[in-house]
């Protein structure tokens, strides 16, 4: 089921490979759209409906994607191709998609084949967004898809397969962030990194925003600002569905979970990993 999706990642600035591996993101995200658009139409079984719908919804957030990688490609000066060619660019580009082929999909086939699916494509944003060069908001603009498709695999998809305990096939780093919280303290100014970023000296200032959002600043010891972070508390109905996560946001607007081996589930939580993003890029 894995695909063996690969990348150049011998990139220096943008536009250039990152513009290339943004739209090879983009053909691989019309085949991933037409994998799930077949799920969608050849599930089978007393519980078709509920798979016919989350395809369908899965398959409308990766055409959005794919849409946006390749009008950021275009953007950057590429020529595109027709999207009915993607699976050539796909294969002539050295890399390769398993297209999806089953005459049916049961319960448990179809929701293990858009796990895949979907983990794929998070994994292919995660080579992206660590090539060097590639600009923030760019970032920021494919957190928000990663960060969707890793609740559906980690989450909803999980609990449908009752496997909430195990990594399903193409899962990395998030699950195991989740099941293996390592923070411990019980207020982040406990925290070894607190007293570390605030012994140099910088200060360190948290305030409640709107919204449920809070703000992290560090200044330098005159109190002039050095960096700031936006935390958000997850909504009631994220709570309601089981979702704890705090969202932790640079002064770039960029999600920073997922730099992490832990998940942020308090307000204390929260700043320490403000802080040790702050203090392993200083």
């Amino acid at each position: 089921m894995v695909r063996k999706l690969k990348i150049n990642e011998s990139v220096n600035i943008m536009p250039d490979l990152v513009y290339d591996n943004l739209a090879l993101l983009g053909y691989c995200c019309t085949l991933a759209a037409n994998d799930l658009h077949h799920i969608h139409l050849c599930a089978k079984g007393d519980k078709f409906q509920e798979i016919h719908n989350d395809a369908e919804d899965y398959m409308g957030e990766v055409r959005n994607l794919g849409d946006l990688c390749l009008e950021l490609a275009r953007e950057g000066g590429l020529e595109l191709y027709n999207e009915t060619n993607a699976y050539d660019v796909i294969k002539d580009s050295g890399n390769d998609w398993k297209v999806e082929t089953a005459k049916s999909y049961t319960f448990e086939e179809a929701y293990t084949a858009m796990s895949n699916i979907l983990s794929d494509l998070t994994q292919f944003i995660t080579i992206i967004e660590d090539m060097e060069g590639v600009k923030s908001d760019v970032i920021s603009e494919l957190d928000t898809y990663a960060r969707t498709f890793s609740k559906a695999v980690n989450y909803f998809i999980a609990q449908k397969l009752g496997k909430d305990d195990e990594v399903l096939v193409g899962q990395v780093e998030s699950v195991n962030r989740k099941m293996c919280k390592s923070l411990k303290e019980s207020s982040y100014k406990d925290s070894n990194v607190y007293k570390e970023v605030t012994n140099y000296p910088y200060g360190v200032d948290v305030k409640p925003l709107k919204f449920g959002k809070y703000e992290v600043s560090i200044t330098f010891d005159d109190g002039d600002l050095y960096t700031k972070y936006t935390l958000t508390a997850p909504t009631d109905d994220e709570l309601a569905d089981g979702l704890d996560e705090w969202l932790v946001k640079d002064e770039h607007n960029t999600i920073i979970n997922e730099r992490f081996d832990y998940y942020p589930t308090n307000l204390d939580e929260a700043v320490v990993c403000a802080l040790q993003h702050f203090w392993g890029s200083y």
